[in-house]
This record gives C-alpha cells, structure tokens and sequence, in this order.
C-alpha cells in the first residue's frame, strides 16, 4: 500500500472517529431562515479594467456562481463577507472577497485565485473548507476564473476584518480537511471535459450546472461528513432548513425546459405558486441575470439526469391503498411518522426503497408479520383478530407505504391555469382521515383542535409561519412544539389542501378571526 493511501485511510478513520462523537452528542438545531436575503450588485468603472470585456464577462459568470449571496452580509457591504453559514458542525462566516488590498483579495495574484477555486487552498497554503463550494467550482475553465478575477478587482474595496468562524474542536483543525479532500473531493478534481456522447446544448448546461451554479450543493443529498452523496446528484436535500426538491429528469419528466426556465426567471413553481426561501434568493441574486441560452442549456442537462433509485412498479388497486392508509395510521404511524426507535421515516424514500432492492417485497411482508429488529410483529397490534391486524391489512399497509416512495414526478400545470379552491369539505376530510390521529388528542405534542391559547401561540409568528412549518416538517422554530410531521403525514395532499387544513384547524380554535382570505 503507497504512503499516500496509507496516510488517507489514516485521517479517513480520524475524521470517521470525530464524526461518531460527533453523532452520539445532542444535535444542533438549525431553524429555518424565514427571512430571505436579497443582495444588490455594487456600481463598478470597467473602464478602469485593462480588459473591460473581459470584466464585463466576469461580473456576468459571477453572478452565475452566485458569489454574493454568500459573501455579502445581511446589512453589510456587496461581496464584504460576514454572512454565517450554520451547520451541524459550527457556524462558518464568509470572507471578504472586494478588492480591498488587506482585508480582501485585492492583492492574490491568478494563480491565488485560482488555487482557492480549483483546489480549495488558500494563498498561505491551508485548506478551505468545503463549506466554499470549490468541489464545484474546480470544473471551471482558466478563460473563465480570469474573466471573474477581472471583475472582483474592480468591486469596491471595503475595509472589513474577517469574522473567525465558530467551529469546535475537532472540526477547526483544518488539516482534516485533507482526508475529507480525499474522500469526497480529489477523485473528481479537475475542469470540466465535454462528452462526446452529448449535444453542445448538454455540455454547456453540465458545465455550468455542475461547475459555477452549483446546484449540487444544495440538491444533492450529503452524508454525516458533509460530503456529497454523488451517486444520488440531484436528488433531494435539505438546507438551512429549507427543502431543496428532487430536480432529476427523473422526477421532472412531465416539466418541459421552457417550465424550467420559467422557474429561474419568475420563480413559477411547475406544480403551481412561487419559489421561497434559499431558492427565491438563488433567482434574485444569479439566475434572472442568465442570458435564455444558458437558461435553456441547464434546464437541458437537468432534464438528462437520472434518479437511481428504483420505482416501484404500479399496480395497486385504490381499496388496498385506502386500506392501507387507515391501517399505517392506526397501527404503523406512531413510529414511522417521527423515525421512533429506528423505524425508517415515512418520508425517507432512499430507506425504503434500499430495503425493497435488497430483500423484495414478500420478505418486507413477513417482517412486517414476525418483526424485525426492534420493530414488534404487526406494528401496534395486539391481536391478529383486530381486522386492521390480519396479513391482508399488513400488506396493505405495506403497499400504501410503497406507493408515497413510487414517485410519480413533478406534475406542470398548464400555463395560466390556476388550481380550483379547496372546499371547507375537503379540508375537513383530509383532517378527519390524517390529522385527528394526533390533533384530536393532543398525541406527540400536537396541540388539540379548540386549544385556543396552542393555537394563538403559534399564530403570533404569522400565518404564513405556521402554514410554512407545517408543509415543510420542521421540529424547531421558535414556536413551541415537539414534532411537526411533514405536510402533517398527508404525504399525496397538495399545498393548497394543506393550507386548507390549516384553516379549518384554526377556525375550530381561534374566534374571532378570519383566515378565508389567506
């Protein structure tokens, strides 16, 4: 074995030992940003640039990298740093990157530049961390980084300190960051190369997708290391609280790239609403500056990739599923809904289809009959009489749980067509069948239908607030609750219905106010 690789599996085990205790030690919560961020380009003389053009195509590819979403602070200068960037292992704090000689980088020479971007090294040598995306930015061309060196040399200096980042031991030592380097960065180091086997349209959409928008750092799924899980690219992941959706081709089969596009320059959602939170600030700062071409060229590429996980195969008849559904409520849910005991959530597609590729579908049945592991026979049952406890029940809950993971894709709705109201009947079904498992008794933490003072509570940070959490799942807010499930378990419910339901709860436990025209 060489001593490269020696030395690798030696700070991988390292890393991998720090990242246990890391795990068996209380989580940090990170709240989600209901604020967005929204940044203001700064006025620069090209003229004084001893390439103007080449400026001007500098400030146009950095507003693709969206470089000053991260490295502008909230009421700070554009491009001065400062802005924090949480995370499970510490608050990261952005650099000042203006052409201030001795704050910024006013004085890196190209190659300074160009080492922090495509190898993530800093002039003095040390490692950055990977919180700077330079796993992506590594795919840019030299033409290109000296078009934004360019360009940053004529930001306006701003004479602002670095604010040190707030990271404990042992993630501050930033020689790891060579073993994670390693891992997850060296075997895919390097500009980007045009395939042969597709269009120009293609290559121009991957090296932009992958290279300076970066959209992997936010769609695709990371491990406990932060590192990106490539062979789920584009996946699905959560961020800053917010979650980033399945943008495959896979999923996005039924969105043409015109939809796409659309989503970019007016944020319209294929399914319907607008774009919030990180990616409304995405098209604020970056993507409504792209020309059309570009546009069209990532949309192309997203559209080429692939989701890897297998999709169940249809079949199943809607009285099993509404069978099934009624059984996973009330035997099942308890545990699947939250992650209880080490049950897979309902929500996590990739554990249940794992389990599905590797042991087929019959053996998830009998586990289902005998148990598993921690996982008691039958659920919740207590006895194989009970008619929601019988095997034809079991598997019924079984393929219900199958049929939420099969997914069938991003459905684009026509252009112009507005979706109908949900109806107060609506609403009160999809409460009666989903929510009153936990709101009418107050299980899990769940306040009651009627609680006016649990209700008003959480009215006080805003309707939308509240609609927010309960779409998204989150468990910390600021409003006080032990777990809020995502889209309250009604996993095939719409938005719309969800907000439906929102109503209907408030209006049962708030008087005097009226929600119907929200």
């Amino acid at each position: 074995m060489s001593k490269q690789k020696i030395f690798s599996l030696i700070i991988g085990l390292i890393l991998l030992f720090f990242a246990v205790q890391f795990l068996m030690s209380p989580p940090q919560e990170i709240e989600p940003n209901p604020v967005v961020h929204l940044a203001m380009y700064p006025d620069v003389d090209f003229s004084k640039a001893p390439d103007p053009e080449l400026a001007k195509k500098g400030l146009y590819l950095t507003k693709l990298g969206d470089c000053i979403a991260c490295h502008t602070h909230k009421d700070g200068k554009p491009f001065a740093g400062g802005r924090s960037i949480n995370s499970p292992f510490g608050d990261f704090y952005s650099p000042n990157i203006t052409s201030d000689q001795q704050y910024g980088i006013g004085k890196w020479s190209f190659d300074d530049f160009r080492n922090a971007m495509r190898h993530g090294v800093a002039p003095d040598g040390s490692n950055y961390y990977p919180v700077f995306p330079y796993a992506y930015y590594t795919k840019v061309s030299d033409e290109d980084l000296k078009a934004i060196k360019a360009y940053l040399d004529l930001v306006p200096a701003v004479a602002e300190r670095n604010k040190p980042h707030e990271v404990g031991f042992p993630f501050n030592l930033r020689s790891l960051v060579t073993g994670w380097n390693m891992l997850f960065f060296y075997p895919y180091q390097g500009v980007f190369k045009p395939s042969p086997n597709q269009s120009d349209k293609v290559n121009r959409g991957e090296y932009l997708t992958e290279g300076l928008a970066h959209c992997g750092m936010c769609h695709t799924p990371i491990n406990f290391l932060g590192g990106p899980k490539r062979w789920l690219a584009y996946t699905g992941n959560t961020v800053d609280g917010w979650y980033a959706p399945n943008i495959t081709g896979t999923n996005l089969k039924s969105v043409s790239e015109d939809k796409l596009v659309r989503v970019f320059v007016y944020g319209e959602k294929p399914g319907g609403g607008q774009v919030q939170g990180p990616m409304r600030e995405v098209n604020h700062d970056s993507l409504e500056y792209i020309d059309h071409d570009d546009l069209q060229a990532i949309a192309a590429y997203i559209k080429s990739t692939q989701d890897p996980i297998p999709v169940m195969k249809a079949g199943v008849d809607a009285d099993t599923l509404a069978l099934g559904k009624t059984v996973y409520a009330a035997k099942c849910g308890a545990c699947h809904q939250v992650g209880a005991g080490g049950a897979p959530k309902i929500t996590d597609k990739a554990a249940w289809l794992s389990r599905l590729d590797k042991k087929g579908i019959d053996k998830i049945y009998d586990n289902v009959y005998n148990g598993i592991n921690s996982m008691p026979a039958r659920g919740l049952c207590n006895s194989k009489e009970d008619e929601l406890c019988d095997d034809k029940a079991m598997r019924s809950a079984v393929d219900y749980i199958y049929s939420l993971q099969k997914g069938e894709g991003v459905k684009a709705e026509r252009k112009g067509q507005s979706p109908a109201a949900v109806s107060a009947a609506r609403a009160k079904k999809i409460y009666d069948d989903t929510c009153s498992t936990c709101h009418s008794q107050g299980q899990l933490g769940a306040p009651k239908v009627g609680d006016k003072k649990a209700w008003s509570e959480r009215l006080k940070y805003g309707f939308d607030v509240l609609v927010h959490n309960v779409i998204k799942g989150y468990v910390n807010t600021g409003i006080k609750s032990a777990c809020v499930v995502e889209k309250g378990g009604c996993h095939e419910c719409s938005d719309a219905e969800i907000i439906a339901v929102v109503k209907y709860i408030l209006d049962q436990s708030v008087l005097g106010k009226n929600f119907k025209l929200w």
